[in-house]
């Protein structure tokens, strides 16, 4: 039974409890129940279950709340939760919606209906954490990369959070700024693939140099692109030295053809870089930095992005 997966069940009413739970059991799921939405997250919390199905009404918490506090946490959120009620309704429908519930079962129960469901939502859940597994194995060969630069040791998370904190600025949605700090996080992994005497080099790239190392975009998008749900990250990855008056690189895309996201990191990654310590060169000064940023208005970026940047973001 351990490889089995894991289900917790949360309702009130005992009889529908333990239907519902040997009806899973008899599937061939481990099942922990519990009476009420204080008890079941206590059972989460100790068993970390891949999936649960509570009741809507109950006492002490009731399944809304055990749905919003499973689905506000970054360690749980992909964690299916099923909501049980006896209301078909919409207003009913939309609160679950609200607390991020992933489906809705009407009582009384349908077994198979119910199994079939089930099923559904633990095979999506077996393909999050497959995909859950290649983004850790992403970050960490990020982490790998500033290992390789001794210069930019958490220079991607610092870039990842202030393209986050830009998007949130722009009212994007949660998903939208979580690809901000992925992309950020990841936008050099490219670097991997830099030889260490280049990323290093205490003085200035020769320009055989400086094409080796402008080549970590697309290998970094080669890097990526295996993972089909990546697209606007790939972009960031492979656009973000790209520059508005088209001067940039890999591709010398101009304007408004620069991906937005690829814009907004790369204004991040430019000021994260100039206010940290390089082996070529002191860090500029947080005043120094915004002067420069401003002169490269309608050079590098969009004038209308740095404006928000340096009146919102630092």
């Amino acid at each position: 039974m351990k490889n089995d997966p894991k289900i917790l069940v949360i309702e009130d009413l005992e009889h529908i409890n333990k239907l519902i739970c040997s009806y899973l059991e008899n599937d061939g799921y481990e099942v922990f129940s519990a009476s009420n939405g204080k008890t079941g997250l206590k059972l989460f919390n100790k068993h970390y279950p891949d999936l649960v199905i509570t009741d809507v009404v109950m006492p002490e918490t009731n399944g809304y709340e055990v749905c919003r506090q499973i689905k506000s946490k970054e360690s749980t959120r992909l964690i299916p939760v099923v909501l049980l009620t006896s209301l078909d309704d919409n207003e009913s429908y939309i609160k679950g919606m609200d607390v991020g519930a992933d489906d809705f079962l009407i009582k009384p129960i349908n077994k198979f209906l119910f199994l079939a469901r089930i099923n559904s939502l633990l095979r999506v859940k077996k393909l999050n954490d497959k995909l859950d597994n290649s983004w850790n194995l992403l970050f960490s060969l990020a982490r790998v990369v500033e290992a390789k630069d001794k210069s930019t040791e958490d220079h991607t998370q610092r870039v990842g959070n202030l393209a986050k904190k830009f998007g949130e600025y722009l009212n994007l949605s949660d998903e939208e700024t979580d690809t901000l700090f992925k992309g950020g996080v990841l936008h050099d992994i490219g670097k991997i693939g830099v030889p260490d005497n280049i990323l290093n080099k205490s003085g200035k790239l020769t320009p055989t140099e400086y094409d080796k190392m402008k080549n970590h975009t697309t290998i970094g998008k080669e890097i990526c692109e295996p993972l089909q749900s990546m697209t606007d990250i790939i972009d960031i990855v492979l656009y973000h030295h790209e520059k508005w008056d088209g001067n940039g690189y890999p591709e010398g895309l101009k304007g408004k053809k620069i991906p937005l996201f690829a814009q907004i990191v790369s204004i991040s990654d430019v000021y994260d870089a100039i206010t940290s310590h390089r082996q070529y060169r002191k860090s500029f000064s947080k005043e120094k930095a915004i002067e420069f940023i401003l002169s490269e208005r309608n050079k590098s970026f969009e004038t209308k992005l740095v404006d928000i940047f340096i009146n919102n973001i630092i």
